[in-house]
């Protein structure tokens, strides 16, 4: 079996409230699901006889409500059985929970109980190709980044003042826009020893200088 770190997800409903917080494999989790729900819609299986279930069209399952409480009440442990795990109850949006503590949950008793276990490596690949299905969230913001090339300063490195890098300085990147655009920031902490002192240097003030 194949292990990856667990991520956890949060998303804002339409009455404003936050929904409970849970695994973000979900949403994976929802997609097999609603596949395999609407090959059984359109297969004339006994349970769903003499309802309307498939959209033949798309052959996807109608909107009749009764069909989602018909599969959880009689057929729902055939998906558990083939597939290992109980579905979720609704649709996760996959909204990343932006919390390092919880994230990172340091002081669980079971360190290994954050993890998921893939029967096979193809199953841990199949998430990091999210582009060739779904995108992973659907929503503006730094969401929708994507990794660029960057200048040369970031690929070398030599020793300056005591520090390993040459990295601990004031730095200055000029971009020049074509049209438009929202220009998202992103610094990221690479070693957990040091939350306290990054969020004292980025939590009050703002760092940043647009001219």
């Amino acid at each position: 079996n194949f292990l990856t770190f667990r991520r956890l997800c949060q998303d804002s409903l339409p009455s404003g409230e936050l929904s409970a917080i849970y695994d973000c494999v979900d949403v994976d989790r929802w997609e097999v699901y609603s596949q395999w729900r609407d090959k059984l819609c359109c297969s004339s299986v006994p349970e769903l006889r003499g309802i309307d279930s498939c959209d033949e069209v798309r052959s996807v399952c109608t909107s009749n409500p009764l069909i989602e409480d018909i599969i959880r009440e009689n057929l729902i442990g055939v998906f558990e059985v083939e597939n290992g795990y109980v579905p979720p109850v609704e649709q996760p949006l996959g909204h990343l929970l932006i919390n390092a503590t919880m994230q990172e949950n340091r002081d669980h008793d079971k360190p290994f109980e954050l993890f998921n276990t893939w029967k096979s490596q193809s199953e841990t690949e199949s998430l990091s190709k999210r582009g060739q299905s779904q995108p992973w969230i659907e929503n503006e913001g730094c969401c929708e980044c994507r990794r660029h090339q960057m200048p040369h300063f970031f690929h070398s490195s030599h020793n300056v003042s005591g520090y390993p890098d040459d990295k601990h300085q004031p730095i200055q990147i000029t971009i020049s826009a074509l049209e438009m655009v929202d220009v998202s920031i992103v610094v990221e902490l690479l070693h957990g020893r040091y939350y306290a002192e990054f969020n004292d240097y980025f939590g009050t003030i703002d760092k940043s200088s647009l001219r």
